[in-house]
C-alpha cells in the first residue's frame, strides 16, 4: 500500500471512529478534506477510485483512474458449420455476445468495504448505517456496427438477454433498463443501459451477485461485405448514499468503471479454406478473399495516385510502393507522404524524394487500395505563444513539471483544471489581457483556489463551460473528448470535413469538435480507428496534442533533453514528453517542422 493512501486511511479510521448516532455518513466524511481535499468530486462526493491503483505494473502512485472491466465480444454462426462463439467467424446469420469481466468492479467493492468497517468496528451504530446504505449503479454499454450488418429485427428490452450464470433473474442484480439504437454516418449504435440497486450489507453477504455481465443480441446478418467490425464499449459508476429514510438521503462516495473497446470481425465468406480457428474472444485479424485482378492504388476523393506499384499477397492483401512526389498539397499543411489510416502522425523520417512502401493493405469491395494523405500543422494558432514572451521564435520553453518524486507520470490522468491551466499559461499575452478576469459562476471553484484565475479566463474567453448544474468539476479526470472541444476552439479557420473516419464518435456529443480536431493533424486517434472520446486522456496524449498545436517536435537524439526514470526511449511518446518538459532552442531541419536543438 502507498504511503499516501496508508496516511489517508489512518485518518479516515480515526475520523470515523469518531462517529456519533446523530451524524451522517455525508457530513462526517467532508472531514477527510482536511487531510487530502482531492478524496472529492465535484459533487461532494468521496471518490473512492481516487485511491485505488488501477494499473499497479506501473510505478506511480494511486491513479485516480477509472475502475477497468474488460469487455469482450465474440459472433458465432447460427447457419454454418462453425456455431461455437469466437473472436470471428464467416457467416451471414449469427449471434453476438459481449461479456464484461467483473473482478475489478468486484475487488474493488472489497477493499472500500474492509477499509470502512474496520474504521466503524467500535460504533455499531454507524456500522449498521453503513451497511444499509444503498448501493446504486448504472452501466452503459454502446455496441457500435457497419452499415452493411442488419440490426436484429426488434433489438429491445425484451430480445437481449444479459446473464449471470450463478444467479436466477430474481436475485439478480442488474436489470437492463434501456436501449435505444441510432444511424449516423456509415455506423449503426446500440446503447444498452443496466442498472444496478441493492444495500451495502446486502452485496456484502452474497459478492457473487457482482457476477460477469454477459448480453446477448441474436439474429444478426452480413450480406454484403467481406468483413465486418463490430465493436462495444462500457462506462459506468456506483453511487454509495445513506440509508432510506435518513435525514439527508446524500450520495456520500462514488466509484467510476470503464472497459476498453473490444473489436470482433465477422466475415462474408462461406469457403471453408478462408475459415480462420476458433477461439475465444476478443479482436482479430481480418482476412479478406484474394481479388482477381489487381487494383487501383486510390486517396479517399478517388484520386488516383499515380505510379503506384501493386504486389499482391497470399492472403489477399497487397504491398503497395508508391512513387515520390505523388502527394498534392493542402492548405497550409505541409505533405508528409501517406498512411494506412485517416491522420496518421506525422513521420520524421519521410523523404519526398523516396518511394514509400506499404505492407498487408486491404483492398475495398471493388479491389481498389485506399491511402490516406498525412499532412502536418506547420502554423501555430493565432492566440496561442510561438516562443517564449520576450524570447525570439527559436526557444521553446517547458510548460509541463514533473512530480516530487522525479516522475513525469505519462499515463497518468490529467485534471480538468490542469489542461485549462496549462492553456491558459501557453495563451499569448497580448490576446491574455483581452480575456484576463478571476470572476466565473462555478459554484464549486473558489476565489482561493490555485487554479482559479486560469479557470476564470479560460471561460471568460468561450474555451471551458461547466456541467448540466452549472458545476467545473476541477479536479475531475478530463475525457479524450472534453480535451478535444477545448483544443477546436483555438481553430483559426475550421477545415471542410468530407468524411467521419472514426468508428466510436458517431451520436456523440462532441463529434464534430473531434473532427475538426482531426482535420488539423492534431489528434489522430488509435490504430484500429478509434478515438475512445469517453475514456480520460493521459497525461502523454495531452502533451502530444498540444505539442502538435504549436508545432513541437522534440530531437529524440539531442544530449540536451531531461531524462525521466519513467520514460524510455523506446516509449511512443518519448518525443512528446521531452519536448514539453525541456526548456531548449532550435532550429528548424529542412522538412519544416522537425528540430534539431542547439542549446538548453
Amino acid at each position: 500500500m502507498k504511503r499516501k493512501l496508508l496516511s489517508f486511511v489512518v485518518a479516515f479510521m480515526l475520523l470515523l471512529q469518531t462517529f456519533a448516532s446523530a451524524g451522517a455518513l455525508f457530513d462526517y466524511l467532508q472531514g477527510i478534506k482536511a487531510v487530502n481535499p482531492t478524496a472529492f468530486d465535484a459533487s461532494d462526493r468521496f471518490s473512492w477510485t481516487q485511491f485505488v491503483d488501477q494499473n499497479p505494473a506501473v510505478n506511480s502512485p494511486e491513479d485516480g483512474g477509472v475502475v477497468i472491466a474488460p469487455i469482450t465480444g465474440a459472433v458465432k454462426a447460427t447457419v454454418e458449420a462453425d456455431t461455437s462463439y469466437a473472436s470471428s467467424t464467416y457467416a451471414s446469420d449469427f449471434d453476438y455476445k459481449l461479456s464484461i469481466d467483473m473482478t475489478n468492479v468486484k475487488n474493488t467493492f472489497n477493499k472500500l468495504y474492509t477499509y470502512a468497517t474496520t474504521a466503524l468496528t467500535s460504533n455499531p451504530t454507524a456500522l449498521g448505517m453503513f451497511d444499509n446504505s444503498i448501493i446504486k449503479g448504472k452501466f452503459t454499454v454502446v455496441v457500435n456496427y457497419d452499415a452493411a450488418i442488419n440490426l436484429p429485427s426488434g433489438a429491445t428490452v425484451a430480445s437481449l438477454t444479459l446473464k449471470q450464470p450463478t444467479h436466477t433473474p430474481e436475485a439478480e442484480i442488474f436489470t437492463i433498463n434501456t436501449t435505444k439504437s441510432s444511424v449516423d454516418g456509415t455506423n449503426r449504435i446500440i446503447t444498452i443501459v443496466i442498472d444496478a440497486n441493492t444495500t451495502v450489507g446486502a452485496l456484502n453477504s452474497d459478492i457473487t451477485k457482482i457476477g460477469d455481465l454477459y448480453v446477448e443480441l441474436p439474429a444478426w446478418k452480413d450480406d454484403t461485405v467481406h468483413d465486418a467490425q463490430i465493436s462495444a464499449t462500457m462506462t459506468g459508476y456506483t453511487i454509495i448514499e445513506e440509508p432510506a429514510g435518513y435525514p439527508s438521503s446524500k450520495e456520500y462516495a462514488i466509484i467510476d468503471y470503464q472497459a476498453p473497446q473490444s473489436d470482433v470481425v465477422v466475415y462474408k465468406d462461406t469457403s471453408s479454406s478462408h475459415r480462420p480457428s476458433g477461439g475465444g474472444g476478443g479482436s482479430s485479424t481480418i482476412v479478406t478473399p484474394p481479388t482477381d485482378e489487381p487494383g487501383v492504388v486510390q486517396t479517399p476523393d478517388s484520386e488516383v495516385i499515380e505510379g503506384s506499384i501493386v504486389e499482391e499477397n497470399p492472403d489477399g492483401t497487397a504491398t503497395i510502393t508508391v512513387s515520390p512526389g505523388s502527394q498534392k498539397g493542402k492548405g497550409n499543411k505541409k505533405p508528409n507522404g501517406y498512411g494506412k489510416t485517416p491522420y496518421e502522425p506525422a513521420d520524421p523520417d519521410y523523404d519526398p524524394d523516396e518511394p514509400q512502401v506499404f505492407d498487408d493493405v486491404d483492398p475495398d469491395d471493388d479491389g481498389n487500395y485506399t491511402l490516406y494523405p498525412r499532412y502536418v500543422n506547420t502554423e501555430v494558432p493565432s492566440r496561442l505563444r510561438r516562443h517564449k514572451d520576450g524570447e525570439e521564435d527559436f526557444e521553446h520553453y517547458a510548460y509541463i513539471v514533473g512530480y516530487p518524486d522525479g516522475e513525469v507520470k505519462p499515463n497518468g490522468n490529467i485534471t480538468r483544471e490542469e489542461v485549462t491551466a496549462a492553456f491558459y499559461r501557453l495563451l499569448n499575452a497580448e490576446y491574455r489581457e483581452t480575456i484576463e478576469t478571476t470572476e466565473h459562476s462555478f459554484p464549486d471553484v473558489n476565489a482561493d483556489r490555485w487554479s482559479n484565475a486560469s479557470i476564470a479566463t479560460m471561460a471568460n474567453g468561450g474555451y471551458i463551460v461547466g456541467d448540466t448544474e452549472g458545476n467545473f468539476r476541477p479536479g475531475t479526470p478530463i475525457t479524450r473528448a472534453e480535451f478535444a472541444v477545448i483544443a477546436s476552439k483555438f481553430i483559426d479557420e475550421d477545415a471542410e470535413i468530407d468524411e467521419n473516419f472514426f468508428t466510436d464518435i458517431d451520436g456523440h456529443w462532441a463529434k464534430d469538435y473531434i473532427l475538426k480536431v482531426a482535420e488539423e493533424y492534431w489528434i489522430s486517434g488509435y490504430e484500429n480507428r478509434t478515438f475512445k472520446p469517453d475514456a480520460y486522456i493521459t497525461r502523454a496524449e495531452a502533451m502530444t496534442i498540444i505539442n502538435r498545436m504549436l508545432v513541437r517536435y522534440g530531437d529524440v537524439d539531442s544530449d540536451y533533453a531531461i531524462q525521466w526514470p519513467d520514460v524510455d526511449k523506446s516509449d511512443w511518446y518519448y518525443q512528446s514528453i521531452i519536448e514539453a518538459t525541456t526548456d531548449h532552442k532550435f532550429e528548424r531541419k529542412a522538412n519544416g517542422w522537425s528540430e534539431k536543438w542547439i542549446e538548453r
